[in-house]
């Protein structure tokens, strides 16, 4: 028996409304423990660093801006290129640039149910609706000094949640021809499988952001 708690609500309706509508609505909660583990999928590469160990969020941030942390010396912020981060001149900060923090997680069918105690868990479900998941995920925020984001292809999506293939000035600077790698290929490249034949559509990534506040 699962360990999940099932809870049963009936909306009472004129019989007329009945005929055009569901009277019960069934809900599993999302427990716990299933929803930590997609906070360790997505934590497990932010940038180039596991998030799940707390120091190397300090390390992330500081080799997106050239910081050698070990030294005692006054340095000065210079942006550095790593994949899957994004780090431009800060309009308010002149001494230190902003910067992005992204992980990339795959939801297509094959990808995106979780398998615990007999139950199927949809990572959608868990990363928009699960309150154990917003609550670790602004713990990160919070120890990062940032916001963090989500972004998918989905058209249902506000703006401000939309993924897209370019997704910030200068990707060109990867090449311009028909062979260059994209902003997200380069960004998704771990993600591939030998399966992956065709490549992975867009509508298959979901990706978390940490921005730095200002």
């Amino acid at each position: 028996m699962s360990n999940s708690t099932i809870s049963f609500s009936i909306d009472r309706e004129s019989s007329k409304s009945k005929k055009s509508s569901m009277v019960g609505k069934i809900s599993e909660k999302i427990p716990d423990l299933v929803s930590q583990m997609v906070v360790t999928e997505i934590l497990s590469l932010v940038g180039e660093y596991d998030w799940n160990e707390p120091l190397n969020v300090s390390k992330t941030i500081a080799k997106i801006m050239s910081i050698d942390l070990t030294s005692d010396e006054e340095q000065k912020a210079v942006a550095s290129d790593m994949v899957r981060t994004i780090c431009v001149p800060s309009k308010n900060d002149k001494k230190t640039p902003f910067w992005i923090c992204q992980s990339i997680v795959r939801i297509d069918q094959k990808y995106r149910y979780i398998d615990y105690n007999g139950s199927k868990y949809n990572k959608l479900d868990i990363i928009f609706e699960s309150d154990y998941f917003k609550s670790q995920m602004d713990k990160v925020a919070s120890y990062a000094g940032c916001n963090w984001n989500i972004r998918t292809n989905n058209p249902n999506v506000p703006q401000e949640n939309r993924l897209y293939q370019k997704t910030r000035t200068g990707s060109s600077k990867f090449g311009s021809g028909p062979e260059s790698e994209s902003w997200l290929a380069k960004c998704t490249s771990h993600l591939h499988t030998d399966e992956d034949v065709d490549g992975i559509n867009i509508k298959s990534f979901l990706m978390i952001e940490f921005r730095r506040k200002e």
